[in-house]
């Protein structure tokens, strides 16, 4: 899977140097961090393996994203949840969805934001049988990752 998911990373940008850099940096953390590898984290990657053409080590890229990645994606590439965020409000989610109960929590939570911030929008959207799983997966899992462009970073 992680091959796949390299190899379709990025295409316009990512020669196959870059590829095989995502392939290695990937299989490693996976390893290292003993967790089964999940779609999403190649677009995580993705933006610290094109600073390889800046000349940073292949280590300093691996320990910028495992750093990034233990920070702001807490539990989300987890096999298992631990005891402490199980709660209540999460028990039906649970008996339906085995992985990635920590972005179903973030669902949930978004959900009552929503609700919260533009219950019309809200109302509408679970009326047409549209959750946020539909349209919000890939922000939560990638945290946008996937819908920036690196030159704006470069240019910046």
């Amino acid at each position: 899977m992680i091959k796949i998911d390299a190899l379709r990373t990025r295409n316009s940008l990512f020669d196959e140097g870059n590829k095989e850099y995502l392939i290695l940096l990937l299989t490693f953390y996976c390893k290292r961090k003993g967790i089964s590898y999940k779609q999403g984290l190649n677009e995580v990657l993705a933006p610290f393996v094109y600073f390889r053409n800046s000349n940073l080590t292949l280590s300093k890229i691996f320990n910028y994203f495992s750093i990034f990645v233990d920070k702001y994606l807490i539990n989300f590439y987890v096999d298992e949840v631990k005891p402490f965020i199980i709660t209540i409000f999460i028990i039906k989610i649970i008996k339906y969805h085995k992985e990635f109960i920590t972005i179903q929590i973030c669902f949930q939570f978004f959900n009552l934001l929503m609700k919260y911030h533009d219950p019309y929008l809200c109302h509408y959207l679970e009326i047409n049988m549209i959750s946020p799983e539909i349209y919000a997966f890939p922000w939560f899992l990638t945290l946008f990752a996937k819908y920036f462009f690196l030159f704006r970073l470069i240019l910046n």
